[in-house]
């Protein structure tokens, strides 16, 4: 007789087993998932009735010198329950479920965690990164690896120990083939669509490179795909996710500024990328000021209601689409803001963040080389104590989506709140194609 009967049930909120006990429950649940996926065990009459719990395995690592043991974690959802006991009908499927958590005691030296799986999609120069940031991560493990590009796929996988039978090239076979939470979506832009809503049909979450999709129609249907399926699709804004960033935001939110007047942002690049990106028709509008535009609403915790502005290609431009641009944007909450941007600049660069100036009441709130300063007269300037993190970026969001999915909380950057962002990308490739003022919810209420 399996095991998970015994110890597992509708009624219970935990089971405490073994470690020898727990492993026979997870190969007892694994064999039953396999069972699904080839057609056997569903009942699609009882399948209304979702009901889960997470099933834990242990692999022994070391890090930092010290043993700890990880937990896998996989929701399982049963088709019918009996006597408040879970049936042998299974469904390997993570629909909503009740938290209901299966531990183990065996040993106390070992520090005890619950990983979460993730499928990687995309595994190239930026993809990579990624991988290396959910390899260090205590909160999530990688299930699968998924890349077209086979290079690519190889290298993420000797780099991390990937096995070879978890390596894919289309997530469809992947999600066939392993147990996963959520996916992480690191390719181009124009796949985001079909690739995050295949994962959000399969029961899964989604955190996914920003920008949130290639066109506003696409961004839309993602967002409204996110609410009917009920799954959590958070976009990485990382840029957010900074000690210069929060400082500023801190500053603001404290007063300490007075009431904003006006911004100024100025940001000069000349990175030589290559690929899909040096072919779009405005690759820094589309590509880059996303993080700036959503900096922006972060800082002053306002959304962009209105833009302008004139795009230049210069006569030295290796991309295809012009690359600078010089706009006026305005927030809802009136204030004005100078963006002076280029992605094909010469000689001396500002940071990725760019050089801000917020004016407000009280003074000038500056950001330079990621350092935050405050000024109140002319030939001084003090520096802001920055806010303290201990992970940022795409640690942050890592962090960050595993908590809005363990308290069921919508992140800062889902899809729906990170309209406004990419609206206004898109708003601003308008207003230069059309020399005009363009309204973001203009553009909204055409969709």
């Amino acid at each position: 007789m399996p095991l998970w009967p015994r110890v597992t049930g509708v009624a219970r909120d935990k089971a405490v087993l073994s470690k020898d006990d727990a492993i026979r429950v997870e190969r007892d649940l694994r064999q039953r998932a396999l069972h699904y996926r080839a057609g056997y065990g569903f009942q699609a009459a009882h399948a209304n009735r979702p009901v889960g719990f997470p099933v834990v395995s242990y692999q022994g690592r070391f890090i930092n010198g010290k043993a700890i043991n990880i937990a896998r974690r996989f929701y399982y959802t049963p088709t019918r329950a009996i006597n408040g006991m879970i049936s042998p009908y299974f469904s390997p499927f993570p629909a909503t479920c009740y938290s209901m958590c299966v531990q183990t005691r065996y040993n106390k030296q070992y520090k005890e965690t619950v990983m979460q799986r993730i499928i990687q999609a995309g595994l190239g120069a930026m993809g990579q990164g990624w991988a290396d940031c959910v390899a260090a991560s205590d909160k999530w493990e990688a299930a699968a690896y998924v890349d077209i590009n086979r290079r690519n796929l190889t290298a993420a996988a000797e780099r991390h120990g990937m096995p070879k039978n978890r390596c894919f090239r289309d997530l469809a076979t992947a999600l066939r083939s392993v147990e996963a939470d959520a996916l992480l979506d690191v390719t181009p832009q124009g796949a985001r669509r079909g690739l995050c809503m295949t994962a959000m049909d399969c029961g899964l979450d989604v955190l996914c490179e920003k920008p949130l999709a290639d066109t506003l129609d696409n961004a839309v249907a993602l967002a409204t795909h996110a609410q009917k399926t009920n799954r959590t699709l958070m976009v990485a804004q990382n840029y957010r996710y900074q000690p210069a960033v929060q400082t500023a935001k801190r500053f603001i939110a404290q007063g300490r500024l007075g009431r904003v007047g006006y911004v100024g942002v100025a940001f000069h690049k000349g990175p030589r990328f290559g690929g899909y990106r040096e072919q779009m028709p405005y690759p820094l509008l589309l590509d880059m000021s996303i993080h700036h535009f959503d900096m922006l609403r972060c800082i002053l915790g306002q959304d962009i209601a209105a833009v302008q502005g004139k795009s230049v290609s210069a006569p030295w431009n290796w991309n295809k689409g012009d690359a600078t641009v010089l706009a006026i944007l305005e927030t809802d909450g009136d204030v004005c803001v100078n963006y002076f941007a280029s992605w094909v600049s010469r000689g001396w660069e500002t940071d990725w963040n760019g050089n801000w100036r917020i004016e407000g009441e009280k003074g000038a709130l500056i950001i330079e080389n990621s350092d935050v300063y405050f000024s109140t007269k002319r030939a001084t300037r003090r520096k802001v104590s920055p806010v303290k993190m201990t992970k940022t970026h795409q640690a942050w969001l890592l962090d960050g989506f595993a908590a809005a999915l363990e308290k069921n909380l919508e992140p800062e950057t889902s899809a729906g709140n990170n309209l406004n962002s990419l609206t206004a990308t898109h708003a601003m490739v308008r207003a230069v194609q059309e020399q005009r003022m363009v309204l973001t919810q203009e553009l909204l209420e055409q969709r």
